[in-house]
């Protein structure tokens, strides 16, 4: 059995930890979320009993628990996705880290300096690298057919862009 600490629970990261469940059915989760009663609401949506699961306000509190975590997934706004993991660094726990990992240069450093000899426990979430757009713009690249690729440009106008 595992127990899982939750930073933000809203849709993207309440449809991971219902995947994760599926595939590990014993897994208890820690909620940090200041929106509590959303959050309790997300995760009843994704079929869990609330009763089960423990809510925090924040990720402070949730650090209270961290010593009976296995491991943490960060899935706030994106403007919070660098100070929550800098917030869990000491609890030296593997951590899932929703993209952007950070949204300016000062959060990058903060988060690298937290981190620095502990990159083996940190995964990105990056879901778009198993789409099939994706996938024949890999194999293209890698063909060769375009010769030396020197510069890449993408642009992903997502609605929630603003917050940057």
């Amino acid at each position: 059995m595992f127990e899982i600490g939750l930073i933000g629970c809203g849709r993207r990261l309440s449809g991971l930890v219902k995947a994760l469940h599926a595939l590990e059915p014993e897994t208890r989760f820690t909620v940090a979320d200041p929106d509590r009663e959303g959050a309790r609401w997300r995760m009843r949506q994704r079929g869990f009993d609330t009763d089960d699961i423990r809510f925090v306000p924040d990720a402070e509190a949730l650090m209270e628990h961290a010593d009976k975590l296995d491991g943490i997934m960060i899935g706030t706004r994106c403007k919070d996705h660098a100070p929550a993991a800098v917030t869990v660094a000491p609890a030296d726990l593997p951590l899932f880290l929703e993209k952007p990992v950070a949204i300016s240069f000062e959060q990058l450093e903060e988060l690298a300096d937290a981190y620095r000899g502990s990159e083996n426990k940190v995964v990105v979430s990056f879901p778009l690298r198993v789409t099939p757009i994706f996938r024949a713009a890999l194999e293209i690249v890698r063909s060769g057919r375009l010769g030396t690729i020197n510069q890449i440009q993408a642009v992903n106008n997502v609605p929630y862009g603003g917050t940057y």
